[in-house]
C-alpha cells in the first residue's frame, strides 16, 4: 500500500528544481546565445554540463508524469463508477485523457533525449508534442473534473485559472515564435517574450499537478502479485530454506 504524497511533491518539485539548476548553469557558463536575455528551455538541455542535469531531471519527470496520469485515470474511474450520470460517456472521456496524458509524458521524455543542436527535427517534434498535448490534457482533465465534481470548489476555480494561463501562453508563444524565421528589428524582443511564455507554460503544467494533492491523498495505490490459475503449484517442490 502506498500513499501519493511523494508522487505529488516529486512531479511538481523535480522539474522546477531541474529547470532552475539547468538555467543557472547555462547562464553562468555562457551556454546560451548572448543575444537573448531569456533562454529557451531547449537551451538548458542542449550543452553540457547543464544538459546533463536538465535531461536527467526532465526524463525522470516524464516517468513520474506518466505515473501521475495513470493514477489520476484510476481515481476518475472510481469517481465515475459512483456517479449517477452517463457513465459510458464519462469513461470514454477519461480514456481520452489517459491517452493524451501519456503523449504528454512521452513528448517530455523525447524532448529531453534529443538535444536541439544534435537532432533538430526530433527535438522540435517532441517539444511540440509536449506543449500541445500538455495544454490539451490540462483542459480536458479540468473539464472532466468539473463534470464529475472530482475536486473541491476552490480547487476547480484554481484549475480553470490554470487553463486560461495555459491557453493564452500557448497561443501567444506559438505566434511570437514565428518571428524566428523573419529578419525584423523587433525579432529579439518577441523571441524573449516567447521564451518567457514557454517557461510560464511549463511551470504552469507542473504546478497544476500540485492542485491534486488533496484529492489523490484520499486514495492509496496497491501493487499486488498473484498466481494465475493453474492445476499444480509452480513452486510446490522448491525448498526456500535450503
Amino acid at each position: 500500500m502506498m500513499r501519493l504524497h511523494g508522487l505529488i511533491f516529486a512531479v511538481t518539485l523535480v522539474p522546477l528544481i531541474t529547470m532552475i539548476a539547468a538555467y543557472t548553469i547555462s547562464l553562468t557558463q555562457h551556454l546560451v546565445p548572448n543575444d537573448h536575455v531569456i533562454p529557451w528551455i531547449s537551451s538548458m538541455i542542449d550543452f553540457s554540463p547543464a544538459a546533463n542535469i536538465g535531461a536527467f531531471g526532465l526524463s525522470m519527470t516524464s516517468f513520474l508524469l506518466i505515473i501521475f496520469v495513470f493514477t489520476k485515470y484510476r481515481f476518475n474511474t472510481l469517481v465515475i463508477d459512483v456517479n449517477s450520470g452517463n457513465r459510458a460517456k464519462l469513461h470514454t472521456r477519461n480514456n481520452i485523457n489517459l491517452a493524451v496524458g501519456v503523449i504528454f509524458g512521452v513528448g517530455l521524455n523525447g524532448m529531453s533525449c534529443f538535444p536541439f543542436h544534435v537532432s533538430l527535427i526530433a527535438h522540435l517534434l517532441f517539444m511540440n508534442m509536449f506543449f500541445i498535448s500538455g495544454a490539451i490534457y490540462v483542459i480536458l482533465v479540468t473539464h472532466l473534473d468539473l463534470t464529475i465534481k472530482a475536486a473541491y470548489k476552490r480547487t476547480r476555480i484554481l484549475r480553470l485559472c490554470f487553463c486560461v494561463v495555459v491557453v493564452i501562453s500557448c497561443i501567444v508563444m506559438t505566434v511570437l515564435s514565428g518571428v524566428y524565421y523573419q529578419e525584423a528589428p523587433t525579432q529579439k524582443f518577441f523571441l524573449d517574450i516567447a521564451a518567457s511564455l514557454q517557461v510560464v507554460l511549463a511551470t504552469s503544467y507542473f504546478i497544476f499537478f500540485a492542485s491534486y494533492y488533496r484529492e489523490l491523498t484520499l486514495v492509496t495505490v496497491n501493487f499486488e502479485v498473484k498466481w494465475k490459475e493453474m492445476r499444480t503449484p509452480l513452486l510446490g517442490t522448491v525448498n526456500f530454506h535450503s
